[in-house]
């Protein structure tokens, strides 16, 4: 069994269908509504766990409705939980999602949460080589570059999923042995039109098209 580890979100998204995206109205009915767990990372690794892998979680979380919620949703799926930083006064990371009813497009209002500053140093970096893939994205940046620069130096692969909200998040991206990133990333930073490009450093890239409906992420 593959034991993954993963770094970085873990929050709450609350999802609108809506017949339609226009930004110039003020208001639109939803057709459907639901509340569900989310974040890059914690969708991954809630992926992983349901084909069979051993996954655990390192996030931050506050100790509010949100924070119980994400873990409980991650704990439900078998997911080890015992390192998230539940962090005092903090509040948790959501994000509400407007989906085209028809094409699945997607608008997202991302709040990013309010935590205070906590030291990468808490991480139980030593237990690296325990595992076999680490998984970061680019939402807790000092968190996942201390995890990557430790599975390098024990030879675990990294697979960053990222984009460029973060100012240093292209930091993560040359820690990465395989990168994927939305298509605009790939084209400031490689040119367009790359799909798969393999570096003389050995990181593979693959870029996919960004938040297009059923031609979207993968």
């Amino acid at each position: 069994m593959s034991c993954i580890l993963g770094v970085g979100t873990a929050c709450v998204d609350y999802l609108y269908v809506v017949p339609e995206l226009n930004a110039a109205l003020p208001r639109v009915i939803a057709q459907d509504h639901r509340q569900e767990g989310g974040g890059v990372m914690a969708t991954a690794a809630v992926a992983a766990a349901r084909l069979g892998a051993q996954v655990s979680v390192w996030t931050r979380v506050g100790d509010d409705p949100a924070g119980r919620q994400v873990l409980e949703g991650l704990r439900a799926e078998g997911i080890d939980t015992s390192t998230v930083l539940v962090l005092s006064g903090a509040s948790t990371q959501s994000s509400a999602i407007l989906v085209h009813a028809a094409t699945g497009e997607r608008h997202i209002a991302a709040f990013p949460g309010q935590f205070p500053e906590v030291s990468p140093d808490t991480l139980p970096l030593a237990t690296m080589a325990h595992y076999d893939c680490l998984l970061v994205d680019g939402r807790w940046v000092a968190g996942a570059r201390a995890a990557a620069q430790a599975a390098r130096q024990v030879g675990v692969p990294v697979v960053a999923d990222l984009d460029e909200a973060p100012p240093d998040v292209w930091e993560l991206a040359t820690l990465a042995d395989y990168l994927f990133v939305p298509q605009y990333f790939a084209a400031s930073h490689f040119g367009p039109d790359r799909a798969v490009f393999q570096s003389p450093t050995g990181l593979t890239l693959f870029s996919t098209p960004a938040q297009q409906g059923r031609d979207g992420d993968v």
